[in-house]
């Protein structure tokens, strides 16, 4: 996202603070779930429910960047 930003705003991701602290705690965060996954994930069932959750999530988010974008677009030049 931050290099869409540098790509498309000519921010340089240097000076885009917020998306270089959401880089590291995504990361944290991905680590967490999978070792979560790892240690609950103990039959098919459950394996499901996990896949089922991170899509429901990844529609919530693209729907919450969407709505940003539409947002941010509508900032007067």
């Amino acid at each position: 996202m931050a290099e869409k930003v540098r790509n498309e705003a000519g921010i340089e991701v240097t000076k885009q603070q917020s998306y270089q602290e959401h880089m590291v705690a995504d990361i944290e965060h991905a680590n967490i779930l999978m070792e979560m996954a790892r240690e609950h994930a103990s039959c098919e069932e459950a394996y499901r429910q996990i896949l089922e959750g991170a899509s429901e999530s990844w529609a919530i988010d693209r729907v919450f960047r969407g709505h940003l974008g539409d947002l941010m677009r509508a900032i007067p030049d």
